[in-house]
């Protein structure tokens, strides 16, 4: 039919166009119209161009079948409408449909584009200018492009040229490419115009097939595309947008465009890889400009922000680099509301990965930040699944998990490998995975640029394959913050837990638990390169693992850790070389541990399994934990390697501090420390250093030393500060220069009623002690309730006050005990240089029932001890040479009792009694007498003894000297050593001061004397008592009239531990020192 204009119309019925391949039809005008009232059947070898418009439109269904071809030439429109459907098939060649113009193809039923059955029978829909390709949008009709069964049976719809493509489904959108047993059967959307919209009100499904390069896509190679809708006026949104592989090789899906790319769905975005090889699915946009988006995205429509895709799921398959991926160069916004899937498959490659190159990353949503997220790595090698930028990253999801897979490289990943990451998520758990003995694949948040992450609970566990660890970390800075956060080293060799920054790391945390693993070198740290800052905890906990290496820690500069309740380190199970510590360390800078609760460190298990709080930076290290501080290796299963230590290895200050609680230290096969390379202070309600085992327990610095405890509430051995050595081991707190304890003072001297409540009592050993007790300085100041030094059960063990130089020593509420022990040599011994020791209660000093147990007050320079309450009590022991002695080798002794002085030889061989001195003596019992009583065993004597030229004893009541019953248990005053050679002055107050001389020497005699041993004279002199007391205290006493009353209170409200000696009353006291002076030794 030849004509300009040529209609074909079916004004009643239908219109058939047919033809044969040995007759086709061609009809072939400028502008060509068919129609009819019913259907329009165009069937076998049909042309039909038009070198202007074509239309095409059936009221009811239109069916185009066979080799068929549908032109519209120069720039005009080609439109193809239906009533109802309109369905395309390739049959018996191709099915070619094209404009160079614009193109409609319109159905208010279903569009359908199929290929054939046979080799090569295509479908072919093609636009010059702008091409529409649409169902009613009102209706239910779908949009269908199915590949056929035989090879290259493609489906293509392609926009060339400038314009806009559009394709829109009122109900589903179908790419379905050929199935099994083909190649090449294809199914393509392609764009290269201005703009690409394509549109389904149901389901847009791209589906490769099972054919091999039987994939799926939609292209835009230029301008802007839009995949879905999931805000619409309307409401008409697209339910999903799935992306399948196939089973075929290289049977891929895909979405990809070059300019800004919209993907969006009401409910659903599934990019899923296929079980082929190759058989990829993929979202993509390749240049660096403008924008992907996968879900709805709108700034300026905060009111739309319920509107984007609930669930994102990117998941590859079982075939060989079967992966799945959104991917693009430039800036990328992936934003669903209820759940982000990203997963690797069960092939080798086969990972799911979201991406971008240089831009900015967006992973969820800003408005509605709340989708359950999970990145799964897979079954096989390298299929991982990934979150990842060479830009900066923001990712706001909800709970987030990232589960390394089995596969080797099975990765789960969350990177800004070029940028900044900022993380906000609910929970954020991540798991190493890996396969035991064989695969690696980690879990893994890093960060290139600075980090930070803000969620509820944070959990990290290492997994069972070698090297699988769960790691967080980045190159910069690190700030988190969460409700809690737990590491936990895994089973595999390597497969540790950690938190590290390059530079400072920020930390604001509810309960931290950081556990090695069960695994080699499975350790669980937090690292970072600079300064280290925990903030607000609730908890934190450090736990070592049971495998070799695999420790606990927290490091880093400037060290900052705060919690609002515990602190607690715990060693594991290490081995020699590969140790399983718990460990916070400052590396440089001062370093403060804050506890509101308590602070407990305790050694591991059976080996090497230390617990350290440790200070190797330059500045000082501030411990506090309000309701106690416990080091401790003193429980079953700890071996000598597995310590618990807090160390200051700075030459600067230690402060530790208990404000509602003790500080106990106490150790029993390992050692148990709190120690400083410099200076160190404590207070607390007590101190408690003990050890049941062979290793020490010990509060030590090299320098000086202060301890200060409260109330003693609490204490476990009923007293203000205790050390005992209840093993084999030492007990020690010691000061390498001065040390001054303040045990309860002054809370001591508030009264409440008539009872001192405040328990500030001191004492060191224990009866059942079988090691050494020691309490040691250079030079000491003491000032407690009371004092009590007590030998021990076990044969050699010592319980001593040590020190080297100069010891001030005040109790306030109570007297000094120094008492032998039961087992051999088990001694008791207070041993400064210069002392001066004041007592508002009984000085008594008792050998032992043990064999050589002795007790002494022994100093070597001058020694001045006076009782303002109670006695001087000097006792020989039940066992052989078990002594008791206030001694010096000082050149003078002022020893002076409130009430009595008395000396009493023991029951034991050579149990003597003695004050001795060897320099000049002075002797006073103020109120009450001077009693030298022997023993019961030989040799058992008690004796006032000085080497020195000059000796005064005085007694406000009478001087007594009774010889023992045993052999040569004399009761003496001896001047001038073993010759008598020198001068005794004695005065009594209310007694006769009858003391018999002795004109021989009494030693080795072989009877048991008393009296006073100075050759020549038979009878010693005597003098009025206040002539004593002038000679003892010389600078007090002013002149007469003599006030006894006076003087002593003049002597110990004037004494101050800043100044070397007394101080005369005429010399001026400043209100603040006298009010000290009072608290510190005034009763």
């Amino acid at each position: 039919i030849g004509s300009a204009n040529l209609t074909l119309g079916a004004s009643t019925g239908s219109l058939k166009l047919q033809g044969t391949i040995t007759d086709p039809l061609a009809l072939e005008n400028a502008n060509q119209t068919f129609s009819a009232s019913q259907d329009v059947l165009i069937d076998g070898t049909v042309t039909l161009s038009a070198s202007n418009d074509q239309s095409i439109s059936a009221a009811r269904d239109l069916s185009i079948t066979g080799n068929v071809t549908l032109s519209a030439a120069a720039t005009d429109s080609q439109t193809l409408n239906a009533g109802r459907d309109l369905a395309v098939l390739a049959q018996g060649g191709r099915v070619d449909i094209t404009s160079a113009g614009s193109q409609t193809l319109n159905a208010s039923g279903n569009l359908t584009l199929q290929g054939g059955s046979a080799a090569d029978e295509a479908v072919e829909v093609q636009a010059g200018g702008n091409q529409t390709i649409q169902t009613y949008y009102w209706g239910t009709g779908s949009i269908s492009l199915l590949a056929g069964t035989a090879d290259g049976t493609s489906v293509t719809v392609t926009k060339t040229g400038s314009g806009s493509q559009s394709v829109s489904a009122a109900g589903d959108l179908t790419l379905q490419a050929g199935g099994s047993g083909t190649t090449g059967a294809q199914v393509t959307i392609q764009s290269g115009g201005s703009s690409q919209t394509i549109y389904a009100n149901g389901t847009i499904a791209i589906n490769a097939g099972d054919g091999t390069d039987a994939w799926a896509a939609i292209r835009s190679s230029a301008g802007t595309q839009k995949v879905g809708d999931s805000y619409n006026y309307y409401g008409r949104q697209t339910d999903t947008v799935t992306l399948q592989g196939g089973a075929g090789t290289n049977a891929h899906a895909s979405i990809e465009a070059s300019g800004d790319q919209r993907v969006e769905a009401d409910f659903n975005v599934n990019v899923l890889g296929g079980s082929g090889s190759g058989a990829w699915a993929k979202i993509e946009k390749l240049p660096v400009s403008d924008e992907q988006r996968v879900g709805f995205y709108r700034p300026d429509c905060h009111w739309c922000s319920n509107s984007t895709v609930d669930n994102v799921t990117v998941g590859a398959g079982s075939g060989f680099g079967s992966y799945a991926e959104i991917s693009t160069l430039g800036v990328q916004r992936v934003s669903p509301v209820s759940s982000l899937t990203v997963q690797g498959g069960a092939g080798e490659g086969a990972y799911g990965r979201i991406s971008n190159d240089a831009a900015t990353q967006y992973i969820g949503n800003s408005y509605d930040g709340s989708a359950s997220t999970n990145i799964l790595g897979g079954a096989g090698l390298g299929a991982h699944a990934t979150i990842e930028t060479f830009g900066s990253q923001i990712v706001d999801l909800g709970n987030t998990t990232l589960t390394a897979g089995t596969g080797n490289a099975s990765d789960a990943l969350i990177n800004a490998l070029d940028g900044t990451q900022t993380l906000s998520v609910g929970n954020l758990t991540l798991t190493g995975g890996g396969s035991a003995g064989a695969d690696t694949a980690v879990a893994r948040v890093f960060a290139a640029g600075d980090q930070t992450i803000h969620g509820s609970l944070i959990a990290l566990t290492g997994g069972v394959g070698p090297e699988s660890i769960a790691r967080i970390d980045t190159l910069g800075s690190q700030t988190i913050q969460s409700s809690g956060l737990s590491l936990a080293g895994g089973t595999g060799a390597d497969a540790g837990a950690q938190v590290e920054s390059a530079t400072s790391q920020t930390l604001w945390f509810g309960n931290v638990s950081i556990t090695g693993g069960s695994g080699a070198n499975t350790a669980a740290y937090i690292l970072a390169g600079t300064t280290q800052s925990f903030n607000n905890l609730y908890s934190l906990t450090l736990t070592g693992g049971s495998g070799a290496g695999s420790g606990a820690s927290a490091s880093g500069d400037s060290q900052w850790i705060s919690s609002s309740g515990n602190v607690s380190l715990t060693g594991g199970t290490g081995s020699a070389g590969s140790h399983s510590e718990a460990l916070l360390l400052n590396r440089t800078g001062d370093q403060s541990v804050t506890a509101s609760g308590s602070l407990s460190l305790k050694g591991g298990g059976t080996d090497f399994g230390g617990a350290y709080l440790r200070n190797a930076g330059s500045g000082t290290q501030t411990v506090s934990a309000n309701n106690g501080i416990t080091v401790d290796t003193d429980f079953t299963g700890v071996t000598a390697n597995s310590p618990a230590r807090i160390e200051n290895l700075a030459a600067t200050l230690q402060t530790l501090s208990a404000s509602n609680g003790g500080i106990q230290v106490s150790a029993a096969a390992a050692g148990a420390a709190i120690t400083s390379a410099g200076g160190q202070t404590s207070n607390s309600r007590w101190v408690d250093v003990h050890t049941h085992g062979a290793a020490t327990a010990e509060i030590s610095s090299p320098a000086d030393q202060w301890i200060h405890t409260t109330t003693g509430a609490g204490s476990p051995a009923a007293a203000g500060l205790r050390i005992a050595a209840l093993g084999s081991g030492t007990a020690k707190i010691e000061a390498g220069t001065h040390q001054q304890l303040e045990i309860a003072y002054p809370e001591m001297m508030r009264v409440t009623g008539d009872s001192h409540s405040a328990n500030g009592k001191i004492v060191v050993g224990d009866a059942a002690a079988t090691g050494r007790s020691l309490l040691k300085a250079a030079s000491q100041d003491i000032f407690a309730q009371s004092v009590t030094v007590q030998g021990g059960s076990g044969d050699d063990s010592l319980s001593k006050i040590d020190v080297a130089g100069d010891q001030n020593f005040s109790t306030l509420l109570g007297g000094v005990t120094v008492t032998g022990g039961t087992g051999a040599n088990a001694l008791a011994t207070i041993d400064p240089a210069v002392q001066t020791l004041l007592a508002n209660g009984t000085v008594g000093v008792a050998g032992g029932s043990g064999t050589g147990a002795a007790a002494e007050i022994a100093s070597t320079g001058t020694q001045t001890l006076i009782t303002t309450l109670g006695d001087v009590s000097v006792a020989g022991g039940a066992g052989a040479d078990a002594t008791a002695t206030i001694a010096t080798s000082g050149a003078s002794q002022t020893i002076a009792g409130a009430v009595d002085v008395t000396l009493l030889g023991g029951g034991g061989t050579s149990a003597t009694a003695d004050i001795s001195s060897a320099g000049g003596q002075q002797v006073l019992a103020y109120t009450g007498d001077v009693a030298l009583t022997g023993g019961a065993g030989d040799f058992a004597s008690a004796m006032i003894f000085t080497s020195g030229p000059t000796q005064a004893v005085g007694a406000g009541g009478d001087i007594f000297l009774t010889a023992g019953t045993g052999l040569e248990a004399d009761a003496l005053l001896v001047v001038g050593g073993m010759s008598g050679a020198g001068t005794t002055i004695f005065g009594c107050g209310t007694g006769a001061c009858a003391v018999p001389g002795l004109l021989s020497s009494p030693f080795a005699n072989g009877t048991a004397d008393a009296g006073l041993f100075r050759a020549p004279t038979a009878t010693p002199p005597s003098s009025p008592l206040a002539d004593i007391i002038d000679l003892l205290f010389p600078e007090v006493i002013a002149g007469p009239p003599f006030a006894p009353d006076d003087a002593l209170t003049d002597l110990l409200v004037l004494y101050r531990d800043t100044y070397s000696g007394f101080v005369g009353e005429g010399e001026p006291v400043t209100e603040e020192e006298d009010i000290r002076g009072r608290l510190k030794l005034c009763r």
